[in-house]
């Protein structure tokens, strides 16, 4: 090979690694997947894998890339999942619109 079409090797490479670090989602480090089973207010995916669901009260975000997702049956609202588990059917939080919290 030449020296040119090396560099030319060398530059791709390079833009690659590049391109694949920077289009990982933030905090994937570090995250490990767990079973439906272990998880109480079912389970959301998070960087490619399956994290438990936040339950009543909660801290929670609306954000759907965030790992702070409410489980099914809840919803997030002034920061909290609220509602009632639809696994257990129990496990309320009730609705409040002030978003006040103590």
């Amino acid at each position: 090979m030449q020296l040119s079409t090396k560099c030319l090797l060398a530059c791709l490479v390079a833009l690659v690694v590049l391109f694949r670090t920077s289009t990982a989602a933030p905090g994937c480090a570090g995250i490990f997947g767990v079973a439906r089973k272990d998880c109480r207010f079912g389970v959301i995916k998070y960087c490619g894998k399956l994290i438990c669901a936040r339950g009543y009260g909660r801290r929670c975000s609306q954000d759907s890339s965030s790992p702070f997702q409410c489980g099914e049956g809840y919803y997030c609202l002034c920061g909290r999942c609220q509602g009632c588990s639809l696994f257990t059917l129990s496990d309320c939080f009730p609705d409040t619109t002030n978003c006040v919290y103590k």
